[in-house]
């Protein structure tokens, strides 16, 4: 996550706790926020959110996938279960004009993907 410049997400893990939880995970698949999306989220909710770590454990954990899919593993209606207890769903939309396909997860677009790192891959969302 250093590599995306990603501190805010960075900085609310550590704050969660799950800082030692996700570098020990294996074959995982984490939906980051971009740094924009994450400081569009209003300041009082995000000071709301790190007071209660529960809750920001349950919303950071809404984001790791428990298998590694890269794009290729990607197919449109997929359901992925989350560390979190809650399923994502995968929609890719076919674009005229264009080989690749546009992947939304939970209606966030993935604007940069398969990222590899130790536990397994990232994609970088815009919400």
């Amino acid at each position: 996550m250093k590599e995306r410049k990603a501190d805010n997400m960075i900085a609310l893990i550590e704050k969660a706790g799950l800082t030692e939880s996700i570098e020990n995970l294996k074959d995982l698949t984490l939906f980051l926020p971009s740094e924009k999306s994450i400081l569009e989220i209003p300041k009082e909710i995000r000071d709301e959110l790190v007071k209660d770590k529960s809750k920001l454990q349950d919303i950071l954990l809404h984001h790791v996938a428990s298998k590694d899919q890269g794009t290729c593993k990607l197919k449109d209606n997929l359901h992925l279960d989350t560390l979190g207890g809650n399923s994502l769903r995968v929609n890719l939309h076919k674009h005229f004009g264009h080989r690749q396909s546009l992947g939304m997860v939970q209606c966030a677009r993935i604007i940069e993907s398969d990222k590899k790192v130790c536990g397994g891959r990232v994609h970088t969302i815009d919400r």
